[in-house]
């Protein structure tokens, strides 16, 4: 059975370069939206004497990167995914193709492919290098000054901030791959990080905070009032689904057929769940409307302090 390398973005760009610099004994499976882009991109690497396979995804679609993984895994043992696929606003692409490819398609990758693949297989996730292209006077050097004066020590402390952050970092990625359960500590180099308390209770957050933005983004939720509509919308379908539940109740108690009373508990128990989850998507929905005001009413109180400030700057030069 021969090795697999996918390449999600395979079709251009480093997903295409980095499939050119693959072992001729490994198959090579890349990935893309454009079919014509990858055909081209196929010929390109048969050329060099590679073993190369085209397949349509999108990575932003779970049930498009779940074909894609079996599909790899129809050819042989899935032995390294170079997750390359990534879009940015210069793309001309809108903000929710931008979250839902880089960062819930990252997601998508990761699960779907860790099912089919064995230990010792490797899973890369190309990220960006958007924040270093920024101009330099819109970094924040007033708050670094130690970047530019003692940079070592810069350094330094930028290491043991990692170090802090690495651990719950690693615990989200535990969450999203389901691994359980979650490690006590990790090590890193010569140091070992314990993975504490507060550490996988801000993972919860984060985890809730995740879920929110997936609400919002598969319910083209663009606005606060178009969050109200969709939270009153929930509200009604519980209220729907709690009457239902309430006539299958009714039906049941007068109901002499077991087996017609089994189907019955079976439907019940269909719309406890649903109810649920209905109930947790509206305490979601709560949430963020109250972050979302929190953060307008911070942000009004921020615009009044910079005009006082700049009140205070104008009178002392007309002094």
């Amino acid at each position: 059975m021969k090795n697999v390398l996918v390449i999600t973005g395979g079709g251009s760009g480093m997903g295409l370069e980095a499939a050119k610099l693959t072992p001729k004994e490994k198959i090579v499976v890349i990935s893309g939206r454009t079919e014509s882009k990858l055909q081209n991109a196929v010929k390109e690497l048969k050329e060099l004497g590679l073993e190369a396979y085209a397949f349509a995804c999108d990575t932003s679609k779970r049930e498009s990167v779940k074909a894609l993984a079996e599909y790899a895994k129809s050819l042989g043992e899935i032995k390294n995914v170079i997750n390359a696929a990534g879009v940015s606003p210069a793309m001309h692409v809108t903000p929710e193709e931008i979250l839902r490819i880089n960062a819930l398609g990252t997601v998508y990758v990761n699960q779907e492919f860790s099912k089919l693949m064995n230990p010792g297989s490797v899973i890369v996730d190309v990220s960006s290098n958007s924040a270093y292209q920024l101009p330099s006077f819109f970094i924040p050097k007033k708050k670094y000054k130690m970047s530019i004066e003692e940079y070592n020590k810069f350094k330094q402390k930028q290491r043991e901030h990692q170090l802090r952050e690495l651990p719950a970092l690693y615990i989200l990625i535990c969450i999203l791959l389901r691994i359980d359960p979650l490690p006590e500590k990790i090590e890193i180099g010569n140091y070992r990080v314990p993975i504490t308390k507060e550490m996988k209770i801000s993972l919860k957050h984060l985890e809730s905070l995740s879920k929110q933005t997936i609400l919002l983004s598969e319910n083209k939720i663009n606005n606060l009032e178009e969050l109200k509509s969709y939270r009153f919308n929930l509200e009604e379908k519980v209220r729907n689904l709690k009457g239902k539940r309430e006539n299958l109740w009714r039906k049941r108690k007068r109901e002499t057929n077991p087996e017609i009373k089994g189907k019955i508990t079976h439907e019940i128990a269909n719309l406890k769940a649903l109810i649920n989850k209905t109930n947790k998507d509206i305490v979601g929905c709560y949430e963020i409307e109250n972050r979302t005001i929190l953060l307008k009413n911070q942000l009004k109180i921020e615009k009044s302090k910079e005009i006082v400030k700049d009140k205070k700057k104008d009178k002392s030069r007309g002094r």
